[in-house]
């Protein structure tokens, strides 16, 4: 091969190299177009996977802050005095936290809030707040909001409350506040004139979650006061618009809703107090008049009139006289009382013969027992109030959604509610109210009783032996890597103070012999019967890592396969702390404050503490009444005094009524079983005894009471005894609810 074929030969194999080499750098350029970029990696969900917690918030952290959040704007020298009194008041609050080693095992205040209130201060913000040209000019001081959202602790719960309405809401609606809660602006000739638009539903008492559901998705952007009238029934107004929020507070927690945990009981024993139990009877018999426009003249002798809602009255009556209007029939108790249904049920009606029978007479005998029907609806309850049953990781989508669709609607309810100034009859825990106000980064060990006391002292106990166990592996450890006296000096020193530490937390506590026994084991010779709950091993306890309870609903990956031991035992207590009160119940909550936020923006709630939510949204609860405060916030007219002896039959009564017999009581004459914050005295307008009017020689004694539940009107009759009155007093509480038939 001659020379000039040899390099013709090098330059081909130079260029077939050189294509191959462009062919590979495009290649390259290529994959470094599709393969380089950042990988999006899936994150490691290091609680599911690892078991590992989050830490719990400091709840201290807000408070200690040298200088006022960002959204006070003021100049003044009295600033870093409440700052100071802004940290004060959060070391008053949380102070169990530094000595809790994560467990706030006491959260006793030792200092009532109310000594933190600046009276000064309270005062001037309450005279600008009760000012209605201030609320209707908008002209609110910026000094006020921006200090009472940042230190709510210097102002007082009804004070905040209107202001809360006042920076929320729409300026008619704070006046409306403000007027019911300043009777005295009613009575003023310049009285303000409001224009709050107010949308009117019909429903069915057969199915209210649904309807109700309905009309809340209706008006999640509107305004506008929403008021009820059942179908059948000609009352409308305020009294069965309390009545529906309190049917549906019953309805939201049906157990059929598997929203709470507790317990599933009847309907007799929800909706109370932890203390008391409570009967709502589904049936009613007993009228309830209703009304928002009646003049004293008209209400005087609605007893024997009923009327349309055009003033006209029904056709059955027309042609009636009014002597003839009081239909009298048997009540379930076998008692004769008045229905002013306008002629419905007429097949219950007593033939005029039995008029004038004894009240207390037996009526005909019993019917024949019913047949057998679907056994009775259940609620949940809970003594420490409700909070929401968990959800596994594993749930289907379908029954994720079902039950986040339940909880937006509830937080519609509430919000809805609140914007109205309606009370709810819903009994919800205090880890319920801290989710609300976006704390549940600080739920920790000590907010488990509110949910399951029970589980709480045994977490509580549990936590204290993994903390022996790890002092005792520490300890161990560094024994035996330690080479000198100093060393090993050093280790028992710690190891000693530790110990004290938890001898100190276990103050109180039923192992308070067992940490007695500490310190003759002090330096790491822990005994075995330390390790123990209750003499009874970890290990055969038996326990895996879920939720128990919730058999479904594992703490980590694969937990229904790992048993509880020492060694895992504090991994163990963080999980189901963890669980419970925040992983648990997540989406669920997301959905309610979801719910909540399309209505009323969550934020406005934290001039609020979490104990004071339930008297923002229910209410005040039992609160027993005695013969000088029902003096002072009720009125007699109209044929009654406060001398007058039925006025002090009638006290005498509801001074003994229990929670039970309360809420019956306040459901007859208002519509709803709980009472505005502040009591009896805070109702608006007050409770008014009128005497009864009857026809003549008509036996008082025959007669059951009626109500204008809108204008809080208690029409009784002169009965002749205390025992009397009583029972039909007893009678319209079990049996006066649930009917609006007079307007």
């Amino acid at each position: 091969m001659n020379t000039d074929q040899q390099q013709q030969q090098q330059q081909q194999a130079t260029t077939s190299g050189r294509r191959y080499n462009t062919r590979n750098s495009s290649s390259s350029l290529y994959s470094s177009h599709y393969h380089r970029s950042p990988v999006v990696r899936k994150k490691v969900d290091d609680l599911w996977t690892e078991g590992k917690v989050p830490p719990v918030a400091c709840p201290l952290d807000p408070y200690l802050s040298p200088k006022l959040p960002q959204s006070v704007t003021l100049k003044d020298p009295s600033m870093e005095i409440i700052v100071l009194l802004r940290a004060i008041f959060g070391l008053n609050r949380h102070w169990s936290w530094f000595y809790r080693d994560g467990i706030s095992f006491n959260t006793h205040q030792v200092i009532s809030n109310t000594e933190f209130i600046n009276t000064k201060l309270a005062a001037k913000a309450t005279r600008q707040l009760q000012d209605p040209l201030v609320i209707m000019t908008g002209n609110l001081p910026n000094w006020l909001p921006q200090l009472a959202y940042a230190c709510p602790f210097l102002i007082p719960f009804d004070t905040r409350q209107l202001l809360f309405y006042v920076t929320s809401f729409d300026r008619d609606r704070a006046l409306q506040r403000l007027l019911d809660t300043t009777p005295e602006l009613n009575n003023s000739e310049e009285r303000v004139a409001l224009r709050l638009d107010r949308r009117k539903k019909t429903v069915n008492r057969e199915d209210l979650f649904r309807q109700a559901e309905i009309i809340l998705n209706e008006l999640t952007n509107s305004k506008s006061v929403l008021e009820i009238q059942y179908e059948n029934e000609v009352g409308t107004g305020l009294g069965p618009t309390l009545e529906f929020y309190a049917l549906v507070s019953r309805e939201m927690q049906s157990a059929d809703l598997e929203m709470w945990r507790g317990e599933a009981v009847p309907a007799s024993q929800s909706l109370l107090p932890p203390d008391s139990q409570s009967n709502i009877k589904e049936q009613a018999s007993t009228s309830i008049i209703s009304s928002d426009n009646l003049h004293e003249e008209d209400w005087k002798k609605s007893d024997n009139l009923v009327c349309m809602e055009d003033g006209s009255r029904p056709e059955s009556l027309r042609n009636s006289s009014s002597a003839n209007n009081n239909n009298v029939y048997t009540s379930k108790s076998g008692s004769t009382k008045i229905s002013r249904s306008s002629g419905q049920n007429k097949s219950n009606k007593v033939p005029p013969a039995q008029m004038s029978m004894p009240v207390m007479q037996p009526a005909q005998p019993p019917p024949p027992p019913p047949p057998p029907s679907e056994p009775a609806k259940k609620y949940m309850y809970s003594s420490n109030g409700l909070f929401p049953m968990p959800l596994a990781r594993n749930t289907k989508l379908g029954n994720v959604s079902r039950i986040r669709n339940r909880y937006k609607l509830l937080g519609k309810f509430l919000a809805k509610a609140l914007m109205d100034s309606r009370m709810i009859d819903i009994n919800f825990s205090l880890p319920f109210y801290k989710w609300l106000l976006s704390q549940e980064a600080s739920l920790d060990l000590a907010d488990m009783a509110y949910i399951d006391p029970t589980m709480s002292r045994t977490l509580f106990h549990m936590h204290r032996i993994a903390q022996l166990y790890n002092i005792k592996m520490a300890h161990k450890a560094k024994g035996s890597s330690s080479g000198g006296s100093s060393s090993s000096h050093e280790t028992k020193v710690t190891t000693a103070k530790s110990m004290d530490k938890l001898r100190r937390q276990q103050v109180g506590c039923h192992q308070s012999n067992q940490a007695t026994n500490i310190s003759d084991d002090i330096f790491g010779n822990i005994s075995p019967e330390v390790l123990t709950l209750d003499g009874c091993p970890i290990e055969d306890l038996n326990l895996d890592f879920t939720l128990p309870g919730y058999s479904s609903i594992e703490l980590k990956k694969g937990g229904k396969y790992i048993q509880t031991k020492l060694d895992n035992l504090d991994q163990y207590v963080k999980l189901l702390r963890h669980w419970t009160l925040s992983e648990g119940v997540r989406r669920q909550m997301e959905a309610f404050k979801a719910g909540f936020e399309s209505i009323v923006p969550l934020h406005h709630l934290r001039i609020f503490y979490p104990e004071e939510l339930d008297a923002l949204f229910c209410g005040t609860g039992y609160q027993p009444w005695d013969v000088r405060m029902l003096m002072d916030s009720c009125k007699t007219d109209h044929g009654f005094t406060h001398e007058s002896i039925q006025i002090k039959y009638l006290f005498e009564i509801l001074s003994s009524f229990k929670a039970d017999e309360q809420r019956k009581f306040l459901q007859f004459i208002t519509g709803s079983p709980r009472l505005p914050y502040g009591g009896l005295k805070s109702l608006s307008p007050p409770l008014t005894i009128v005497r009864k009017t009857l026809e003549p020689g008509q036996n008082p004694d025959h007669f059951l009471p009626s109500v204008m539940t809108c204008v809080n009107y208690l029409k009784l009759p002169e009965y002749s005894s205390s025992e009397i009155m009583r029972e039909k007093l007893k009678i319209s509480g079990e049996e006066g609810g649930n009917s609006f038939h007079l307007s």
